[in-house]
């Protein structure tokens, strides 16, 4: 009969709630709203309010006809804005306040800047060369004005690089108002299954669980939650033990937790049931038996069965120290690699809103 060893982490791919920081404004000083930049021409007006009655912050844009003619906007800031990856694709949301209008009550500027080329999107909601804007039009054009939810679902991402984002109205808008802002966006790559099978051992399967570095994308600015970047955004890849390979054997981080799981768990394991009348180790000042300590044995058992010169770790265990009895698991553990076939896969879905 053939046993196996199977070790599995596996997860779905998780997002943030929210990619605009400050989104709801309420980290301000009065006038400025941390994370925002606010800017006004000519007769037009960009402020910062509170509607203490429903308790929450807005901005509000004026541009007036008649006069100078006046510009308002506000723009998140540079260094805030999200890092974005080819094949994913955004929704933005943002409530509105603006007269009932047939005509433009705005305009939103959304690019992808990849360092050579930048990506504008359009009034299809899909990205191009040249520059645009988006154009937002008041879905009630008659009556009394009446705030309303801006739902925006872009196409994917054509390349990789990072986001930027402004909200102006040009001289003829007399007023908007914006707030609750809300930028998701959505991966192409909806769960993830990486496993480590060795055959021919003591048939066991393992799930662990690991919220860090399990990314596989090989470009930059993943979105996903527990990416482990380098100082460039881009991912952390090539891992390896120091001292062990000389290279990354291991494009994620996770591979290789995966792999060392296997090397402690597919190794001998030895169930202990005696009274322990003595316990010896090398470090006098806590002479105990515990789970942090590397243990060893003095077998004189034949060679087939002798367990000298191995190492061991403390498994599950039930230790009585008054009586000196201890029943307990040792799990063999060595610094060698124990080749297992590796297999990830990384489950692909939509990835637009």
């Amino acid at each position: 009969m053939t046993y196996t060893l199977d070790i599995v982490a596996e997860g779905n791919v998780e997002v943030a709630d929210n990619y605009i920081p400050n989104g709801d404004l309420r980290d301000n000083d009065g006038t400025e709203a941390t994370y925002w930049t606010r800017n006004s021409t000519g007769d037009g007006t960009c402020l910062l309010q509170q509607n203490t009655t429903l308790d929450y912050f807005y901005f509000e844009l004026t541009a007036p006809s008649g006069g100078p003619a006046g510009t308002a906007s506000v723009t998140l800031d540079s260094t805030s804005n999200a890092y974005v990856t080819s094949g994913d694709a955004l929704q933005l949301k943002i409530t509105i306040g603006a007269p009932s209008q047939a005509t433009p009550i705005g305009f939103i500027d959304i690019t992808i800047n990849t360092g050579s080329t930048i990506y504008y999107l359009n009034n299809n909601k899909e990205w191009q060369t040249t520059s645009t804007s988006y154009t937002v039009y008041n879905p009630k054009t008659t009556g009394p004005s009446q705030d309303f939810d801006l739902d925006l679902k872009t196409t994917i991402f054509p390349a990789t690089g990072q986001l930027s984002f402004t909200y102006r109205i040009s001289e003829g808008i007399s007023f908007v108002s914006l707030t609750n802002f809300i930028l998701k966006i959505k991966s192409n790559i909806e769960s993830y299954n990486l496993s480590g099978t060795l055959l021919e051992n003591n048939q066991y399967t393992k799930t662990i669980n690991l919220p860090y570095g399990s990314t596989g994308s090989d470009s930059y600015y993943p979105s996903a939650k527990g990416s482990l970047l380098l100082s460039d955004k881009s991912v952390a890849a090539g891992w390896y033990r120091y001292g062990f390979e000389s290279s990354g054997e291991f494009f994620t981080l996770a591979e290789l937790i995966v792999q060392q799981y296997v090397n402690t768990y597919a190794l001998n394991i030895i169930n202990i049931d005696c009274n322990l009348s003595s316990f010896y180790t090398t470090n006098a000042t806590y002479p105990t038996f515990n789970a942090s300590k590397l243990m060893f044995a003095v077998d004189t058992d034949p060679a087939v069965i002798n367990v000298s010169d191995k190492s061991y770790m403390l498994g599950n265990s039930t230790i009585t120290y008054p009586s000196n009895e201890i029943q307990a698991t040792l799990l063999q553990i060595s610094n060698e690699e124990i080749v297992c076939t590796r297999v990830n896969k990384y489950n692909i879905q939509p990835s637009t809103f």
